[in-house]
């Protein structure tokens, strides 16, 4: 019975990696900046070409993708994650002036706290 749990454990975990990993942002094709150039850009049509090529294509593919999911995603992330913090949290408010002077500062906490959820989901999980 222990073994058995184990092994659904193991592909439960895996299960959801294959989900989470599934959903992170550099799958998605308009997160890839700089490797979209470099595949629209700088590919060989022949077979012969991208074989010759690879030696030099496959670090710099390499590159440019941990460039563009570390670098330039997270930056790029922030304007976005700006803008909901703000909708979510400071535009339209509800209630009077009363209830507003009273949630002020629970929006003063929250706000640099939504940040930094959005901007992760904005960066890694688009």
């Amino acid at each position: 019975m222990n073994s058995i749990l184990k092994q659904l454990l193991i592909q439960s975990l895996l299960l959801m990696f294959c989900h989470i990993f599934s959903h992170c942002a550099v799958m998605e094709k308009n997160n890839r900046r700089i490797t979209n150039v470099l595949d629209n850009h700088f590919t060989p049509e022949t077979t012969t070409g991208k074989v010759l090529m690879s030696p030099v294509a496959i670090p710099v593919g390499t590159i440019s993708l941990l460039t563009d999911t570390f670098l330039l995603q997270p930056v790029i992330a922030i304007p976005m994650a700006l803008g909901d913090t703000i909708k979510y949290i400071w535009q339209n408010p509800s209630g009077g002036i009363l209830t507003q002077s009273f949630l002020f500062v629970p929006k003063l906490v929250m706000t640099p706290i939504a940040f930094s959820f959005l901007w992760i989901k904005h960066a890694f999980f688009y």
